[in-house]
C-alpha cells in the first residue's frame, strides 16, 4: 500500500454522524491531555476499516453518555491514523469541568494492559508538533495524562501509556522530518458522481465529486475544513464548500491531493495542507493556463470553467 505524509482524518471522512461538541472556545494556548479509550484497538494493517470503525464507535459512547458526539478532538489508532473528533476549536467532553482550555488526544485502546505501539507514539508527536505549527497550543509537549487534570479522579490513559509521557515529551518518538503512513484513504463509493459537468465556471458539489472521483479520494461532493476567511475572495466556490474558523481549518483529502499533483508539476510552492488560498489559487490557474494569475476565484471563473472542461476529460 503507498505511504502518505501524515495528516488528520477529517470527520466527513470517518462518517461523524452526531454533533460537534459543545460550543466554540478559544485556541492558542490549549492545554494537551492525553486519555485511553478502553475499547478494542484495531490491529496495525490496512485497510483500516476497524479505525474507522473504531472512531465511530467512541462517537456513538459519546452520543450516548454526554449528547454532543465524540469527547474528544483527536483519536489516534495503532496504526498511527489521527483522526478529527470534535473541532479543535470547540469544547468537548473528555474531562469534567476542564475542557474549555484543553485539546483531549485518545489512544485507541486499553494502554492498562497493552503497550501503544511505536507508530501510534509517532502520530502523538506529529499532532503535538502540526498543533503548534496550527497555533492551537504553544509547546510540542504534553500537559499530562487524564489522571493529572485538575479534580480528575481516573487511572486513565492506563498505566502503559502515562508511563511513556515523559518520553513523548522528551522527544523520543520525533522523527525530525516528514512522517509517512499507510494510505488510509478508501476508495470512492458513492453513485453520485456526475457524468458531464456543466462548464459554469462554479465551483459546487457536483464539480467536487468529480474531480473527487479522477483524483481518487471519498466521493462526498463536500470539500472539507476550509478558512472561511477565503470565502469571500472566492465566489466562485458555490454548494459543498465546509467554511470553518481560521484555527480550526485543517484541510481537505482532496486539496491535499491535487496540491501534490500540483507540486509534482513544479506549479506549487506553498505548504501541503490541503486548504484552499492564493498560492493554491495561483498554482491551479498557471496549471489551467488562464489569463489573469491573481489567487482569486471569481463567479463565474474562468479557471473553474477549464477545470471543469479539463474533468469531464477525465483528467485534472
Amino acid at each position: 500500500m503507498a505511504k502518505q505524509e501524515q495528516r488528520i482524518i477529517r470527520r466527513t471522512e470517518w462518517g461523524a454522524r452526531h454533533g460537534n461538541g459543545f460550543g466554540v472556545r478559544p485556541v492558542g494556548d490549549l492545554k494537551v491531555y492525553v486519555h485511553h479509550s478502553v475499547t478494542v484497538a484495531p490491529d496495525l494493517v490496512a485497510p483500516f476499516d476497524d479505525d474507522y470503525a473504531a472512531v465511530r464507535q467512541l462517537e456513538a459512547i459519546g452520543q450516548s453518555r454526554f449528547g454532543r458526539g465524540i469527547s474528544y478532538q483527536f483519536p489516534v489508532t495503532p496504526a498511527g491514523l489521527v483522526f478529527e473528533g470534535v473541532g479543535v476549536d470547540r469544547i468537548g467532553a473528555a474531562i469534567t469541568n476542564y475542557n474549555t482550555p484543553t485539546a483531549n488526544i485518545v489512544l485507541v485502546g486499553n494502554y492498562d494492559t497493552a503497550k501503544p505501539p511505536r507508530p501510534m507514539l509517532e502520530a502523538v508527536d506529529w499532532l503535538l508538533h502540526h498543533g503548534v505549527a496550527r497555533g492551537w497550543w504553544r509547546k510540542p509537549v504534553v500537559a499530562g495524562g487524564h489522571r493529572d487534570a485538575p479534580g480528575a479522579s481516573t487511572a486513565c490513559p492506563g498505566r502503559h501509556a502515562y508511563a511513556l509521557l515523559d518520553d513523548l515529551n522528551a522527544g523520543k518518538y520525533h522523527s525530525g522530518g516528514p512522517v509517512f503512513v499507510d494510505n488510509p484513504v478508501k476508495p470512492p463509493s458513492s453513485p453520485s458522481v456526475p457524468g458531464k459537468l456543466d462548464v459554469d465556471g462554479r465551483w459546487g458539489s457536483a464539480t467536487t465529486r468529480k474531480a473527487q472521483q479522477v483524483l481518487g479520494t471519498p466521493v462526498d461532493g463536500i470539500v472539507s475544513s476550509q478558512s472561511r476567511s477565503w470565502a469571500a475572495d472566492n465566489p466562485g466556490l458555490t454548494t459543498g464548500w465546509e467554511w470553518v474558523s481560521p484555527a480550526s481549518a485543517v484541510g481537505s483529502r482532496l486539496i491535499l491531493k491535487h496540491q501534490e499533483v500540483l507540486r509534482g508539476r513544479g506549479r506549487y510552492k506553498g505548504d501541503m495542507d490541503g486548504l484552499v488560498g492564493p498560492k493554491y489559487i495561483r498554482a491551479l490557474q498557471v496549471d489551467l493556463g488562464v489569463p489573469g494569475v491573481d489567487g482569486e476565484l471569481w463567479n463565474p471563473s474562468a479557471a473553474v470553467r477549464a477545470l471543469q472542461q479539463r474533468l469531464n476529460g477525465g483528467k485534472i
